[in-house]
């Protein structure tokens, strides 16, 4: 279905992207650390939330012919 072209957000995207991205990894150690602590769990799933929002503006699907 095609991939997203990070090449095309913005500086002001892709510093978000890159935040988001260090966000998340961030959490997932903390959860290693502590992995039934459920207010990282939630943390974690809004980042997540976040970084699929800002792929989805910039995605496009490419629809294959048979």
């Amino acid at each position: 279905f095609g991939q997203p072209k990070l090449s095309e957000l913005s500086p002001d995207m892709k510093l978000q992207f890159e935040h988001l991205r260090k966000a998340r990894e961030s959490i997932e150690k903390a959860l290693a650390d502590d992995p039934n602590n459920t207010d990282l769990i939630n943390l974690l799933r809004w980042t997540q939330r976040q970084e699929l929002s800002l792929l989805e503006t910039i995605y496009t699907p490419q629809w294959q012919t048979i």
